[in-house]
């Protein structure tokens, strides 16, 4: 190996020894993960998903959720408050919720708000950050439908109704990260001298 190849080689390696102590260093990434596991009936038809919510601003993460029953279900529950809120920290109990909730709809240039009914009845435990830890329950809500073609019509589908089981858990993904880095670090650092080693071995090997 070359010197100039190898100063190259060693150059790339100490910044890659140097991103992977930082990720170890746990400084990287301070933030937790709220993963949910949610088993639930529509209609009779039963679902199972998993979710990942990075707190505090979900509303956003609910929106990009791909299994539209899942979305619609989440998106009544924090449209609520019942989902999120930091005010509900340690709390447990039974919760009901009715009314009509404003939902924004965008179509096309237009946004518009929809008065959706909804009612919940829900059994909770919440954890430290007000995320619900646990919920079992019901939800009677309805769909936002909305025409293919112009000019677009926005309405409301007949109620439909879903039965919960809902459970989470916090991940830090700081400690992930730093996992993840001293991994890395180990790996790069024990490439580094390999190839230092190998170097030095093969420069040797050529002389005698």
């Amino acid at each position: 190996m070359g010197t100039a190849t190898k100063a190259i080689l060693t150059v790339l390696l100490a910044f890659l020894i140097f991103g992977a102590a930082y990720a170890s260093s746990g400084l990287s990434i301070k933030s937790e993960l709220k993963a949910v596991t949610i088993k639930y009936s529509l209609e009779g038809t039963p679902y199972i998903d998993y979710v990942g919510l990075q707190l505090p601003e979900i509303e956003d993460q609910i929106s990009g959720i791909s299994q539209d029953t899942t979305k619609i279900l989440l998106s009544r529950f924090y449209a609520t408050g019942l989902l999120y809120n930091a005010s509900k920290a340690n709390e447990n109990g039974y919760f009901t919720w009715s009314g009509e909730l404003k939902m924004r709809v965008r179509v096309g240039q237009m946004t518009t708000d929809v008065n959706v009914p909804t009612t919940i009845n829900l059994y909770g435990e919440y954890d430290a950050d007000g995320f619900l830890r646990s919920g079992r329950g019901n939800l009677t809500t309805c769909i936002i439908t909305i025409s293919l073609y112009p000019p677009y019509t926005i309405g409301l589908s007949n109620p439909i109704n879903y039965s919960f089981d809902l459970n989470s858990q916090t991940v830090n993904l700081g400690e992930i990260t730093q996992l993840t880095g001293i991994v890395s670090l180990f790996a790069t650092t024990t490439a580094l001298i390999v190839a230092l080693t190998k170097d030095k071995d093969l420069t040797l090997i050529s002389e005698t």
